[in-house]
């Protein structure tokens, strides 16, 4: 065992990529909006391209050895950091909201809501990888059904 590596509870080794990648994903998801925004300012499809990019979070989470458990606790920071940053971007045009108070509520319908999609494509990916597609598309769906219902409710 090199000095990079470390052993888990159940003595397996972990790498130094494995650590790395798991503090580098949750700052990735709180600099994604700063890539998305000019994104979606191009293509109006924002529920694709929003859960294009959890997808890559999920697929490089995938590859972390070790217990389900760290999986799904650093999918549940990626999901609220990339909302926060979401929400941060928003709150910079602020003409859109009239009170703090929509921000609020629009800050926790999009945390809940990046949550669950991330959580989502892990719960069907981690057992079998091939489920990986119909979970993507699901939780496109679902974000586009958010997007035409809740969210048109605030504004």
């Amino acid at each position: 065992m090199t000095s990079f590596q470390t052993k888990n509870e159940k003595g397996e080794k972990k790498s130094a990529e494995s650590l790395y990648l798991a503090i580098a994903l949750p700052l990735a998801a709180l600099l994604s909006s700063l890539i998305l925004l000019p994104i979606e300012k191009i293509l109006p499809y924002p529920y694709i391209i929003e859960e294009g990019i959890k997808a890559v979070f999920v697929l490089l989470i995938l590859t972390i050895p070790g217990k389900r458990t760290f999986q799904l606790q650093l999918s549940i920071l990626i999901g609220l950091f990339f909302a926060f940053s979401e929400n941060i971007f928003y709150l910079s045009n602020s003409n859109l909201y009239a009170s703090p108070l929509i921000f609020i509520e629009r800050l926790l319908l999009t945390s809940t809501l990046h949550v669950f999609t991330i959580l989502l494509m892990l719960f069907f990916s981690q057992k079998y990888r091939w489920i990986f597609p119909f979970a993507l598309s699901l939780a496109i769906l679902i974000h586009y059904t958010y997007n035409r219902t809740i969210a048109s409710l605030l504004y």
